[in-house]
C-alpha cells in the first residue's frame, strides 16, 4: 500500500513508516531489517514525529486520532481524541513536552505529552491544516494549510501555555495547499513546498519571502533541510526527489 510518511529515529537506528495498510513499521537503519508491525488505527497513517530524544513516536490517522508509542519497546502508551477530521500533522517540540496536531477540521491542537492531556485549540486557518513545524526554541509553531498560507504562532509557556489568539504572521504567497514546511536548525530559514508546485524559502522572523523554487512538474509533497541550514531536499508528484544548495 501507498507509504504516507517516513521518519528517522535521532540515533538512525530506527526507521518508522506509515502506510494506507493502517500500520506503523519499524525498520532497522542500518540493515533494512523489519522490526516491527505497530497496529491499531482504524485507517490509514497520515504523518509521524519522533521526539528528540528518540523515546517516542506520534501518529496522525484519517482515523482522526493520534497514537503514542513507546519507540524502543514498540508498544502503545496512549491514544489522543479531540480531531473532527483527519490528522494531517504531527510536531514535538524539541524538549519533548508538546505535541501539535493538525486536522482536516481547520484546528491546530496542542496536547501536553507528561499527561496526554489537550492543552489548547487554535483556530484561525479557512481550510485543512497540512502542515506543522516547531521552531528550535519551541516558542514558534508553524503552520501550514489548504487556505494556502503558512500562519506563524507565538506559544507562550510560562507556567500555564498560553493560546494564541491570532498568528503572529501570516505568510502569503503559494498558490495553492502548502503541503510540508520545515524551519533550520538555526530558526532562521522557513522551507515550504505546495501543490502550486514550487518551494518557497522565507524569513521566518519578518515574513519576507526570499526565493522561489520552480523546477518542480508536480505537487510539492516534501520538504526537508540539512542540518547545516545549506542544503534543501524537495520531493514532488512529479516522481523526482530535487537537491537545492545555498550559495
Amino acid at each position: 500500500n501507498v507509504i504516507e510518511a517516513v521518519g528517522f529515529s535521532p540515533d538512525g537506528e530506527i526507521i518508522a513508516s506509515s502506510s494506507w495498510d493502517h500500520t506503523i513499521k519499524l525498520w532497522h537503519g542500518y540493515t533494512g531489517n523489519l522490526i516491527h508491525t505497530l497496529c491499531g488505527h482504524s485507517a490509514w497513517v497520515t504523518c509521524l514525529a519522533i521526539s528528540h530524544n528518540g523515546q517516542l513516536l506520534a501518529s496522525g490517522s484519517a482515523d482522526q486520532t493520534i497514537k503514542l508509542w513507546m519507540l524502543k519497546k514498540a508498544s502503545l502508551q496512549t491514544t489522543l481524541f479531540g480531531h473532527l477530521g483527519t490528522v494531517n500533522a504531527v510536531a514535538i517540540s524539541k524538549d519533548g513536552q508538546l505535541l501539535a496536531s493538525g486536522s482536516a477540521d481547520k484546528t491546530i491542537k496542542l496536547w501536553n505529552l507528561a499527561t496526554g492531556k489537550l492543552s489548547a485549540t487554535i483556530t484561525g486557518h479557512s481550510a485543512s491544516v497540512e502542515s506543522l513545524t516547531f521552531s528550535p526554541s519551541g516558542q514558534i509553531l508553524i503552520s501550514g494549510s489548504a487556505d494556502k498560507t503558512i500562519k506563524i504562532w507565538l506559544l507562550k509557556r510560562d507556567r500555564y501555555l498560553q493560546i494564541p489568539k491570532k498568528p503572529l504572521l501570516t505568510l502569503k504567497g503559494h498558490g495553492h495547499a502548502v503541503k510540508s514546511i520545515a524551519i533550520s536548525p538555526q530558526g532562521n530559514t522557513l522551507i515550504s513546498g505546495s501543490a502550486d508546485k514550487t518551494v518557497k524559502i522565507w524569513h521566518p522572523g519578518s515574513g519576507e519571502l526570499l526565493y522561489t523554487l520552480t523546477d518542480h512538474l508536480g505537487a510539492v509533497t516534501t520538504v526537508a533541510i540539512s542540518h547545516d541550514g545549506a542544503t534543501i531536499a524537495s520531493s514532488s508528484q512529479d516522481n523526482t526527489i530535487k537537491i537545492w544548495k545555498f550559495e
